[in-house]
């Protein structure tokens, strides 16, 4: 008779500190091992197991954060820092490692994540205080929270389940996956236009040499008569038709000039 056999979770955590060229940040690894059961498929392993790991990455950077930013005038609840963490920190695979167990495989996947606490401090400081920004980025993370507690709940199904039911309950798991992938890869997209167009932007371009260079932006909008678009997180700004400079987009705001800024809202390459 088929034995039905259940996940087994096992998880490491590191944090390490690595020195920056300007300013110290810090780098969160997390790993995941994850032991396939027999409604699982390789593919669906993987993607499970990244989940996980990304969620302990997260879940450190917000306990890190929490200990080392203080945000002059403003509470700043521990929900709130995870809402930060998920929205401004960004996790990427490290290594993913398959192995045979005989029976079965395990999935061991290992995430890092790179802290920048001044940079943080900035962010939660702009979103404190502007009540639209705050409401959407809490919407976003009501967004993932409940397309990661979809899979799980899922996942959990799938595994008492009797036969009848599993075709239709894995159709359902195939279908979570593919949304939640699409959530993070939209949220991912946009950090790696903005890296894009700063690898590439230099002051004096036309909107034409940055386009060529740097891609399509998000978005585009007009000032005064003057030309601002976006990048993933990134506002370009020109002034007099070149580009003057770039602004994080928390602080950005359509009607200001290059000069408005302060250089911790600027971006600089």
């Amino acid at each position: 008779m088929k034995r039905l056999r259940r996940s087994l979770i096992i998880f490491s955590l590191l944090i390490a500190v690595q020195p920056g060229f300007a300013q110290k940040v810090d780098t969160i690894f997390a790993s995941y091992k994850y032991i396939m059961g027999d409604n699982d498929t390789k593919t669906e392993a993987k993607q499970l197991c990244f989940i996980e790991a990304k969620r302990l990455c997260l879940e450190q950077a917000g306990t890190y954060i929490e200990s080392t930013v203080t945000v002059e005038n403003y509470q700043v609840t521990k929900d709130e820092i995870n809402t930060y963490a998920a929205a401004f920190v960004q996790v990427e695979l490290i290594s993913e490692e398959i192995e045979n167990l005989g029976e079965t495989f395990s999935i061991h996947t290992t995430v890092r994540a790179v802290v920048d606490p001044a940079e943080m401090q900035d962010y939660i400081a702009q979103v404190k205080s502007d009540a639209a920004i705050e409401k959407e980025l809490q919407e976003k993370e009501r967004e993932r929270q409940n397309l990661e507690q979809n899979v799980m709940t899922l996942k959990q199904r799938l595994q008492q389940a009797p036969p009848e039911q599993r075709e239709r309950l894995k159709q359902e798991m195939v279908q979570a996956l593919q949304k939640m992938d699409n959530f993070e890869k939209q949220r991912d997209n946009r950090r790696t236009q903005s890296r894009k167009a700063l690898e590439n932007i230099q002051q004096g371009m036309t909107p034409k040499q940055l386009i060529q260079a740097a891609g399509m932006p998000d978005k585009r909008i007009e000032s005064d008569g003057e030309l601002r678009l976006n990048y993933g997180i990134v506002w370009v700004i020109f002034e007099k038709g070149k580009v003057a400079c770039a602004v994080k987009e928390p602080y950005f705001r359509p009607h200001l000039h290059c000069r408005d800024y302060s250089p911790r809202q600027k971006v600089t390459r």
